[in-house]
């Protein structure tokens, strides 16, 4: 059978409890701060004897970085060449349709050809009038 235990007995057993949790807690606090992990990338590289291919990758990133700038670079010299020709021959094109229009003249003004022409007009009339001899008319009476 159990015995009961006073309550002055249960007290003190609550009390060590506590003080015991209490401490393991702490223990548990520090120790996890102490294994604080370090990151590789913060570490220095020491030579373990392993294969390590890392250094070996970022030289080949590099590499391949470094050919595909040199290849966007060609073909946007490319590109800037092609569209240059493409504006050179429409601009030559645009200049040949334009030689190609026959501008129209202006209408004319139908007031000062009609002047112009009379001017024309009376200027050879007194040319014939005065070449031509005047008959003589004979008065019958």
């Amino acid at each position: 059978m159990a015995v009961k235990r006073s309550q002055k007995t249960r007290k003190a057993a609550r009390k060590t409890k506590r003080k015991t949790t209490r401490k393991t807690k702490k223990a548990n606090r520090s120790t996890k701060q102490r294994r604080r992990t370090v990151k590789s990338s913060n570490l220095k590289h020491e030579d373990l004897g392993r294969l390590s291919f890392r250094e070996h990758l970022v030289t080949k990133r590099e590499r391949s970085h470094a050919e595909l700038l040199e290849y966007e670079r060609k073909y946007v010299s490319k590109f800037k060449k092609l569209h240059k020709t493409k504006l050179k021959i429409a601009a030559l094109e645009q200049k040949l349709r334009l030689s190609q229009i026959e501008l129209e003249e202006p209408k004319p003004n139908i007031k000062q050809i009609r002047k112009e022409y009379e001017k024309e007009y009376l200027t050879r009339y007194n040319k014939q009038q005065k070449t031509k001899p005047k008959k003589k008319v004979f008065a019958i009476r």
